[in-house]
C-alpha cells in the first residue's frame, strides 16, 4: 500500500512506480494487485491521461476493489466522454447512474451523458433535455441544457416551441462565457420568423 501513501502525499512519480510493482505480484486472493490497479486509476485519473486509463481498466476491471466501484463507474464514463468515445461513454454512465445515482456526482455524470447522446444524434436533443430537466429539476447544468434544447428546436424551424426558452434564457446570469448577446439575437430571431415584428425590433434593439 506503499502508492496509496505516495500518492496522498502528492509524490505521483513514486506513486506510480509502487502501483506498477505492485500489480506484478499475483498473491493467493489477489489483493494486491486489486490494491495497485485501483490507485493506478485514481492517479490516472487525476493526471488526465485518460487513454491510458482506459486501457488498464479494459484489461484489469475484473481486478479492481469493490469499494471503489462508484468512482471506478463514474471516471469510466467521463474519461470516454474526455476521449469523445460518445457512445462508450453512455455505457458508462449508465452502469454508474443505474447504481450510484443518489450521490452528488450523479448530476453531472447525468449531464456528460446527456452531452455525450446529443453528439451521437443530435436530432434527439430536445426529447433529451425534457428527459434530464424532468429527472434532474434542481441541476446547476439546467441553463446550459435549454440552450442546447433552444439551439435545436430553432435549428428545426420550430420557433414557437423554442421561443419561450429564448425569453427564459435571455434572463439567466452567466459567468463569462455565457452567450448572453447570442441568446439576446436569437430570441430576435424567433421573434422574426414568427412575424411579430414589434416584438422582433425590441429585441433587436436589445441585442
Amino acid at each position: 500500500r506503499g502508492g496509496w501513501s505516495a500518492l496522498e502525499a502528492k509524490q505521483p512519480a513514486d506513486a506510480e512506480k509502487l502501483f506498477q510493482t505492485a500489480r506484478q505480484l499475483d498473491f493467493p486472493g489477489g489483493d494486491a494487485r486489486k490494491v495497485a490497479n485501483t490507485g493506478l486509476l485514481r492517479l490516472l485519473f487525476q493526471q488526465k491521461r485518460h487513454a491510458e486509463w482506459v486501457a488498464i481498466y479494459a484489461a484489469e476491471k475484473e481486478k479492481l476493489l469493490d469499494s471503489a466501484r462508484s468512482e471506478i463507474l463514474y471516471d469510466l464514463g467521463h474519461a470516454q466522454f474526455s476521449l469523445k468515445h460518445w457512445a462508450e461513454a453512455v455505457a458508462g454512465f449508465d452502469q454508474y447512474l443505474a447504481a450510484f445515482s443518489a450521490q452528488d456526482a450523479a448530476v453531472t455524470a447525468a449531464y456528460e451523458r446527456f452531452l455525450a447522446l446529443t453528439q451521437i444524434d443530435r436530432a434527439k436533443t430536445v426529447s433529451e433535455a425534457e428527459a434530464y430537466l424532468k429527472a434532474w429539476p434542481k441541476s446547476p447544468y439546467r441553463a446550459p441544457v435549454r440552450l442546447l434544447q433552444a439551439q435545436e428546436l430553432s435549428r428545426e424551424k420550430k420557433f414557437a416551441e423554442a421561443l419561450p426558452l429564448w425569453e427564459s434564457l435571455a434572463g439567466e446570469t452567466g459567468d463569462a462565457s455565457w452567450p448572453h448577446q447570442d441568446i439576446l439575437l436569437e430570441r430576435a430571431r424567433a421573434y422574426d420568423e414568427l412575424n411579430n415584428f414589434p416584438k422582433a425590433a425590441t429585441a433587436y434593439q436589445a441585442y
